[in-house]
């Protein structure tokens, strides 16, 4: 290609239709035949539309990019947290083995013999006063052997009386969506490990108070010492 021609997509488009009017125009004084510059016209018709053509597809290969993305995100997100679901009944079923197998996941190494996890601390509760769900969330050091551990929720009304189990979970927060009204009640949080537990964060008392205008909120958050 001469020199002079552009090599830039957009602007050989360009430069091609500018020229295909100009030639026809000139014809006679530059050369070339009406044959010529009618088949050079109706090449730079063709590659015009062709051109067209291509921009679309790019934008619609562009957009589709931005979909598929998205859509795998989504996607991942919902299998890692499904998987997450998957090993926390693994952790409490009699045949971990077969949820694994059926699951078609690799189970959790094996801890270390012995090695149980920390203990939960600084426990937290937020009450949320439209749906009267309260959020527990903690923290647990736990020991590099021991990945997956999972943390027992346990539940009791008043100070006293006999715990009852109200969830398992894989992260470091609990919602309970099963409160009822009561002025204090007790949570205890255990973290376990393939069989192994560790120490419970000891029972932990929410009190609860009324504001003026009836709304209910969480007074006070103590931890045994």
């Amino acid at each position: 290609m001469s020199s002079f021609i552009p090599t830039a997509d957009a602007d050989f488009v360009t430069w091609v239709n500018d020229h295909a009017v100009r030639w026809a125009e000139y014809q006679a004084s530059i050369g070339l035949s009406v044959s010529q510059t009618g088949a050079f016209t109706a090449r730079a018709l063709q590659m015009t539309k062709d051109w067209q053509a291509y921009l679309s597809a790019k934008q619609a290969l562009i957009a589709a990019r931005e979909v598929w993305t998205t859509s795998k995100s989504q996607t991942r997100t919902l299998a890692a947290a499904d998987c997450r679901i998957i090993k926390t009944f693994a952790s409490t079923s009699a045949n971990p083995t077969t949820v694994f197998t059926n699951a078609d996941i690799p189970a959790p190494k094996s801890p270390v013999s012995g090695v149980a996890p920390g203990q939960p601390t600084a426990v937290k509760a937020t009450l949320n006063t439209v749906t009267g769900e309260l959020k527990l969330t903690w923290k647990c050091q736990n020991p590099g052997t021991t990945s997956g551990t999972v943390y027992t929720v346990q539940r009791r009304v008043g100070t006293s009386g006999a715990w009852s189990q109200i969830g398992l979970t894989s992260v470091r927060n609990f919602t309970d969506a099963t409160l009822t009204a009561a002025p204090t009640v007790q949570y205890q949080i255990t973290a376990q490990r393939s069989g192994i537990f560790g120490t419970p964060s000891g029972p932990v008392t929410v009190s609860f108070g009324h504001a003026s205008n009836g709304e209910v909120f969480v007074s006070s958050v103590k931890m045994a010492a």
